[in-house]
């Protein structure tokens, strides 16, 4: 749960002081815990585990879930070509670019169900917060990278071609 404490920090050390509501901002428990048992539908296996590899049908799946989470937080949905999905806030300053928080939803064979959703679904929740407390930021913008963590594809994250964008858009069962 090392992201939940990020987010939760990170949120804290973002606005945490600056409201002069309520110095205790609090992430909703209960709704996070219920989009982690929402997004586990998605590629849970026989034993337990996740099989959610990234442009798997269990991941196009999950799409249009993590989609509307980001829409219900209050944030504007993007996705680009590499198939990347980011939630955008604007803030006070949209001229300087974003804080970004968030993780990957894909997984490796038999992953666990908290590795890299932890990151997404916190990072949505502390979005959602900030929205619903209409706490003033300066910008920032949530990320769900796509083949992270499978290996079955390019680390759209990171790979230089991507960066280029000259990868094409990938199609939902590519594989």
């Amino acid at each position: 749960m090392r992201y939940f404490s990020f987010a939760v920090l990170f949120l804290v050390a973002l606005v945490g002081w600056s409201t002069g509501e309520d110095s205790e901002l609090r992430v909703n428990g209960e709704r996070l815990n219920q989009r982690f048992v929402d997004l586990a539908r998605f590629g849970m296996n026989a034993e337990g585990g996740m099989d959610r590899f990234a442009f798997s049908d269990a991941d196009v799946a999950s799409r249009p879930f993590l989609k509307k989470s980001l829409e219900a937080a209050g944030l504007e949905v993007h996705v680009d070509e590499a198939g990347n999905i980011f939630g955008r806030r604007e803030g006070s300053r949209p001229d300087l670019p974003p804080i970004v928080f968030g993780s990957h939803t894909d997984s490796v064979a038999n992953g666990g169900r908290f590795d890299g959703p932890a990151g997404v679904l916190s990072a949505i929740e502390v979005a959602q917060v900030i929205n619903e407390r209409k706490i003033i930021t300066l910008h920032i913008a949530h990320h769900q990278g796509t083949g992270q963590n499978s290996g079955r594809h390019c680390d759209t994250e990171n790979d230089p071609r991507v960066r280029a964008a000259v990868v094409p858009e990938p199609t939902p069962n590519q594989g």
